[in-house]
């Protein structure tokens, strides 16, 4: 009778054991995979700046829409607006926002505009009038008026064209195209003639 209630007492006890080492594989195999799903999650921040109407997000590598138009007329207001005293204030700052290669781009044609506003004791000036964002192409167009005034001469007014695309990297906003012009929108839909003539502004 002892023995045959020390077998049937081994057996129970085998057969928790094996129910127990069981739940601790489970249990270290769901934490391995929440570690690993907490590793990989991509946070988002949700913002309501003061200037926009509605929450916009912010990844380590994406942004919503709204939020990306906000960062380029930002941008387009920053470089569109320059006088002797803030020219080499835009030019740096604008050097913080552009990718090298969009910054490159750009550098000699902002830098000559420096010296001839600084020279000529010139101020421009950019109203934006809209924003439109290009899905296809990812390219954001800031168009507005844009007016050139010396001391005593009068205001010369076109119509201006900030292209650029803005990607997300970390969490922070970087123009990686960044493309000013006169007249309207260049849009995959404009005709080619209308794209040279953008071009050779």
């Amino acid at each position: 009778m002892r023995l045959t209630g020390l077998r049937k007492g081994l057996g129970e006890l085998k057969a928790d054991n094996l129910k127990k080492n069981t739940v601790i594989v489970l249990l270290a195999v769901t934490n391995l995979l929440a570690v690993l799903g907490w590793y990989q999650k991509d946070e988002i921040v949700r913002l309501v700046p003061a200037h926009l109407e509605k929450t916009e997000k912010v990844g380590s590598s994406t942004a919503s829409e709204g939020y990306r138009e906000a960062f380029a007329l930002m941008v387009a207001q920053l470089s569109g607006n320059i006088t002797p005293g803030n020219a080499d204030f835009v030019k740096t700052s604008l050097g913080n926002l552009l990718s090298p290669s969009a910054y490159r781009a750009i550098e000699k044609a902002l830098s000559d505009q420096i010296v001839d506003i600084k020279r000529d004791s010139l101020t421009v000036s950019f109203q934006p009038r809209q924003v439109v964002h290009e899905p296809a192409t990812n390219k954001i167009f800031v168009t507005g008026e844009f007016a050139s005034q010396g001391v005593s001469g009068k205001a010369i007014k076109v119509t201006r064209t900030y292209e650029m695309i803005v990607d997300i990297r970390f969490g922070r906003p970087w123009i990686t195209a960044f493309k000013p012009y006169q007249g309207s929108p260049v849009t995959a839909d404009t005709p080619a003639g209308d794209r040279r003539t953008a071009a050779n502004h």
